[in-house]
Order: structure tokens, then C-alpha cells, then sequence
């Protein structure tokens, strides 16, 4: 007997690469990264003891017992889905508890606009903002003590799901009259400058694409004071000559409020992209569909702000 273990999540993944004949396309579909997809494959085919997709031209084609079991997949799948949704249909009237993480950036992006929302559509509902926790973030959304999880997570669970609400391009924060604007701010300047950084507990997926980046360009950064609070960098950046990178989001609002620069970043970072992750045995919950909806209205319409595309990126299924 196969010892393996056959879950909804494997499901998913096979009818998906049926369906879409492609890992990466499978990926993207399900919200899952490429090697979480490629290890169910592997998985799948230990279990039904067949290729399932063999590759065929340019692309994969599924072989007969890859068929068959899809439509059987699909049906249970299907069947599992009716049997998780709740009889009754969301009432925002009724108003309920919602609770999400976020870090500082985000929070302070979102909540104003999250907040009107539910006010003027659930006046009875209640949101619990909590700081990020990486170390306990799946078992928080696995337990529903955490509805949805915001941030830029570079290898989430394969039982997490995601959504993309919207992108940022980093900037540079640096004082007026600083030296180094007295000429071009380039990488050579930018390197042999002193930093500030936001943190946390952990490092954060920007820091560690900020070192990996300076460290392609063959020099590393020196970071003499790490702060937990980007509106403490704002007032350090001002009265030193530190210079910060951080979100353009951000660096607007500190710019105007404090005599700060901000300038284009000379080092190659990839654009910050904020997502929701939550787990999937809540996908198909009225109230949480509700609310993730809800969230996804609030980030379209700070999303033009930031110079992004109205048209927000679906990463996953649709929410």
C-alpha cells in the first residue's frame, strides 16, 4: 500500500497542471511558488505510480491516467467545496472580528482606507492590526487567529494562498544640503555612504535583497543603526548624514514633513510587492472572501498613488 498521503492541496495541483500543462502556469494559478508545485508533481507520480505529464514539443501533455484521475479530482474537489461553505451568505450589517498582520509600511498605507471601508460598509465590524510574526505566521493562519497576513513573503506555505494587492519602487532618504547631493548620487556614492535600516526581530525580505544586490555590486553596506520604526529613520536621516532606502510610499510622507531628499536608488532592487497570504481552509469562507475582497478595494485605490496600474496582478486565484 502507498503510504503517501493524497490532500486537497495535491488535488489542486494536478488538475491544475492538466488543466494548464505547465508548472510555471500551474504555479501562478494556484498562488504557489514553482518548486512547490514541481515537489506535488513528483509526489503525484509516486502516488499513481505514472508519468502524469510528459513533455511533449514545447509544452507537457497529461498521459491517459492523468485524465482520469482529474476528473475524479475535480468532482471531489468539488464536493469538498460545498461541504466548507457555510450555509449562509456574509452579512456585513451584522458586522464581525477581523484580524490581519502587517508591517509598519503597510499598515500605515492601508489602515486609513481600510478603515473608512468598514466603516461605511460593516459599522459593527471590528479589525485587529497585529505586528508581523514570520515564526508563527502559518500556524496563526492555519488556526484562524489570523485572517490574512500582509507583506512581500519570498517562500510562503504550500497551504497559503496569495494575492497581490500592490508594488512599490524603493527610494533613497537623505538629508537636505546632504554631501553627497553636491554631485550625482550614484552607486560609487551610494556604497560608500553610511545606511539606516527599519527592522524588526528578523531581517526583512527588503534587507535581505538590499545585501544581496550590494552584494552583486561587489561591496557590502555598513548599517551602524537599525531602528523598528520607519518615522524614527525620518528624524535620524534629518539631523545626520545616514541614508535610508525604503518604500516611495513611505519616503513621501516623511519628506513632508522633515527636511529630507528624496532621490532616485542607484542600487538594483527588485520593486517591493505586497501581497495577502492566507491559509487554504479559509478560501472559501463568505466572511473571509468578504474581507479579502474588501482589502483588495482599499489597495486599488491608493495603487494609482504609487504610479502602479489600476489593473492590480492576480497571483492566485481570484480572491
Amino acid at each position: 500500500m502507498n503510504d503517501l498521503k493524497l490532500d486537497p492541496i495535491l488535488l489542486r495541483c494536478l488538475v491544475a497542471l492538466v488543466e494548464e500543462t505547465s508548472v510555471s502556469r500551474s504555479a501562478l494559478r494556484l498562488g504557489l511558488s514553482q518548486p512547490a508545485v514541481s515537489h506535488s508533481l513528483r509526489k503525484l507520480r509516486e502516488l499513481f505510480k505514472d508519468s502524469l505529464l510528459v513533455r511533449a514539443g514545447g509544452g507537457m501533455l497529461p498521459t491517459p491516467v492523468a485524465l482520469e484521475v482529474a476528473n475524479e479530482a475535480r468532482e471531489i474537489l468539488a464536493r469538498m467545496g460545498r461541504l466548507v461553505e457555510p450555509r449562509q451568505p456574509f452579512d456585513p450589517a451584522l458586522g464581525g472580528r477581523f484580524s490581519m498582520s502587517a508591517p509598519e509600511y503597510v499598515e500605515h498605507l492601508i489602515c486609513p482606507v481600510i478603515s473608512r471601508l468598514l466603516a461605511s460598509q460593516t459599522p459593527l465590524a471590528h479589525l485587529w492590526v497585529r505586528p508581523p510574526d514570520p515564526k508563527n505566521a502559518e500556524r496563526l493562519l492555519e488556526s484562524g487567529e489570523l485572517d490574512v497576513r500582509l507583506g512581500w513573503v519570498r517562500d510562503p506555505a504550500p497551504s497559503t494562498r496569495s494575492r497581490q494587492l500592490f508594488a512599490d519602487r524603493f527610494v533613497c532618504l537623505v538629508r537636505n544640503g546632504h554631501p553627497a547631493l553636491q554631485e550625482t548620487f550614484s552607486m560609487d556614492s551610494y556604497a560608500s555612504l553610511s545606511h539606516v535600516r527599519a527592522q524588526v526581530a528578523t531581517p526583512s525580505t527588503a534587507s535581505r535583497y538590499m545585501d544581496e544586490a550590494m552584494s552583486k555590486f561587489g561591496a557590502k553596506p555598513n548599517v551602524p543603526l537599525v531602528v523598528p520604526s520607519y518615522f524614527t529613520i525620518g528624524r535620524v536621516v534629518a539631523s545626520t548624514d545616514l541614508v535610508a532606502t525604503l518604500p516611495w510610499g513611505i519616503a513621501r510622507s516623511l519628506a513632508a514633513s522633515l527636511p529630507l531628499s528624496i532621490q532616485r536608488c542607484p542600487l538594483k532592487i527588485p520593486q517591493l510587492k505586497v501581497a495577502m497570504y492566507w491559509h487554504e481552509r479559509k478560501h472559501s469562507e463568505a466572511r473571509h472572501k468578504w474581507f479579502r475582497n474588501l482589502l483588495i478595494q482599499a489597495a486599488t485605490e491608493f495603487a494609482d498613488e504609487l504610479g502602479q496600474a489600476a489593473d492590480l496582478e492576480v497571483v492566485a486565484t481570484r480572491a
